[in-house]
């Protein structure tokens, strides 16, 4: 959450209440690819999503991410300044 908060000067809460932006689904998953979160967890930090709610936004936000280069850059980005591997 901290590393998206730096990113683009954000608070985590406000980013999750954004309807319509990609931020939040970046973070959900990295959280789930990189830190090994389930879904159930990330939907708890994510202001209390279901698990099932979860998985079908990562679903979605993995199809756009396949068409969107500033999706794909900052999804880069982010990593890049977690510090994960890939």
């Amino acid at each position: 959450m901290a590393g998206a908060e730096e990113l683009t000067g954000e608070q985590w809460e406000r980013m999750v209440a954004w309807h319509g932006d990609w931020w939040k689904w970046l973070v959900m998953k990295v959280a789930r690819q990189y830190a090994g979160m389930t879904l159930a967890e990330i939907g708890e930090k994510a202001g209390g999503l279901d698990y099932a709610a979860v998985s079908i936004g990562l679903k979605r936000f993995e199809a756009r991410v396949a068409h969107d280069k500033t999706i794909q850059t900052a999804s880069r980005d982010l990593i890049e300044l977690l510090n994960v591997e890939t």
